[in-house]
Parts: structure tokens; sequence; C-alpha cells
């Protein structure tokens, strides 16, 4: 399964030793991992400004993330789909790469519901599906 991650979860992913770093381990075992440019912008700013990730600890997770994801190019313009616009470019991505599911812990993300066929779900409920 093509598997889209949101870029809250890839900062709790590799910055918070959890729920969110298990899910994307989940993923990478089995499934293609995907993210976007876009993503990795917002990584890169969150990493640096609002968690004061050092540089080289940045660089590396972002070559890492480069080296284990399929990285979705960016295609048109991103429609109005959620209740945030800054969450659409996520939406947009994660359909352009063909992804089944968007692991996502933001309640705007997560209550969208017209993605033709990509379930939202958050990464306790990714977590449950490989643990049933």
């Amino acid at each position: 399964m093509r598997v889209f991650f949101d870029t809250n979860v890839l900062v709790s992913a590799f910055t918070a030793h959890g729920t969110a770093e298990r899910a994307f381990q989940l993923a990478l075992l089995s499934h293609t991992v995907l993210t976007s440019e876009y993503v990795l912008g917002e990584l890169r700013a969150k990493l640096s400004q609002k968690m004061k990730v050092p540089a080289a600890e940045m660089s590396f997770t972002l070559e890492y993330i480069r080296k284990v994801a399929e990285i979705v190019p960016a295609k048109g313009v991103a429609p109005k789909r959620s209740r945030d616009p800054k969450d659409d470019q996520v939406l947009h991505d994660a359909m352009s790469g063909g992804a089944g599911i968007l692991v996502s812990g933001d309640k705007d993300l997560l209550s969208v519901t017209d993605l033709e066929g990509i379930a939202v779900i958050s990464p306790r409920s990714w977590i449950e599906l490989h643990t049933q």
C-alpha cells in the first residue's frame, strides 16, 4: 500500500519516540512511504524553528526520508478540500501520489471525507491495523 504521512506526524516521528515513530517504522516495513517537497519544506521549517533541531540532525533526517520515501512530484494547483487551506496541498500531494492511506493527527485532515479512495487515519489507527 502507498502511505502518505503529514508533516506533524513526521515531526513527531523524528523528535518524540512514540506512536508516530512506530507508525512510520511500520509503514517502512512493508509499504511504500510517500512524501512531497511541500511536506519536506514544512518539516524543515518546523524542525528548525519550532523544535530547534540542530542543522546537522535536521539535514540527516531529511536525507533519510528522501532515501526511504518516494517523493511525489508537484502536480497542478491544490483544490480546496479542507477547513485549513494549508492542508489542501498535503491532500493534493497524497492524491497525486496514489496514496491509499494518509496518516495524520490533524483534526482538519481527519475530517475530510471526499478523497477518492484515500483513507485519512491517525497514527494510532495505522498501528492498530498492523497489530490486529
